[in-house]
């Protein structure tokens, strides 16, 4: 936006704004566009945020609220992420529960949002109006990274093929192992071979690999994606792993092809 233009007071910029389908702007926006006093400025943003038509997002990014939304206090996290991270200089993609349900995943639908992003760790954003959860990558899986189109831009999502390894890593922040079962199904006719190999080639745990693996193709009956997992592992020393991390059940079964330690059952729906 040309700096040159001067508005009147808050209420004037943010329509203005709103005309271009733009709800966000930062501090530094609002004291170079209106003309007014630094303190004026202020008092009529307590006012706005007061009576529910902007909110402070992170310090210094505000969210512009549209009447539709003002009962719930906030816009849906696609019209402004895109926007929020750019401002941080944070690389990023919607990932876990929230790409899972982009992607059509009907087994959980998520009360917050979960994004991917590259070290360092950033705090969560959590308040009475929305959550966003962040998990680190130190390796970015740049070419697995899509863009869907928004309301109000686009935002960053995790391919399916990369949803359902995330989903493995991170299964706390994902409802357990056995809602990440349940989910990874739904993700199944979203991935093709071509969406696998490509997140194949970047450096994911070995772990990881094993565990949707033996998902694939001990459990989904999907030996064809199963394949190129097993072709990409089988030239490495593996150990073996835990089926699921976090339960305290005992060995049941060993499986040898992919070094997995079955200790719990996998149900799925038929």
């Amino acid at each position: 936006m040309d700096k040159q233009i001067r508005y009147k007071d808050v209420k004037s910029y943010l329509f203005s704004l709103q005309q271009k389908s733009i709800y966000t702007f930062t501090t530094e926006d609002i004291f170079s566009y209106i003309n007014k006093s630094d303190i004026a400025i202020r008092r009529e943003m307590d006012r706005l945020t007061a009576e529910g038509k902007i909110t402070n997002i992170r310090k210094g990014f505000y969210l512009i609220i549209t009447p539709e939304y003002y009962s719930s206090g906030i816009m849906p996290a696609s019209f402004f992420m895109d926007q929020m991270m750019l401002y941080l200089k944070r690389s990023y993609y919607f990932g876990l529960l929230s790409a899972a349900a982009m992607h059509g995943a009907t087994h959980q639908q998520p009360q917050a949002n979960f994004l991917i992003i590259q070290k360092p760790t950033m705090h969560p954003i959590l308040n009475d109006k929305i959550s966003i959860y962040f998990s680190t990558k130190s390796i970015w899986p740049k070419e697995s990274i899509l863009r869907k189109n928004t309301l109000s831009g686009s935002i960053a999502l995790s391919s399916p093929a990369l949803t359902m390894f995330d989903l493995i890593q991170y299964p706390s922040l994902s409802g357990g192992f056995d809602q990440v079962t349940l989910i990874i199904q739904d993700l199944l006719e979203s991935i093709t071979k071509e969406d696998l190999n490509s997140v194949l080639r970047n450096k994911i745990k070995y772990s990881v690999l094993q565990r949707c693996g033996y998902l694939l193709d001990r459990i989904y009956m999907e030996s064809k994606l199963s394949e190129h997992i097993y072709n990409h592992l089988k030239s490495f020393n593996l150990h073996f792993v835990s089926l699921d991390v976090s339960s305290t059940e005992s060995i049941r079964a060993t499986d040898k092809k992919w070094c997995i330690n079955i200790n719990t059952d996998v149900e799925i729906e038929y």
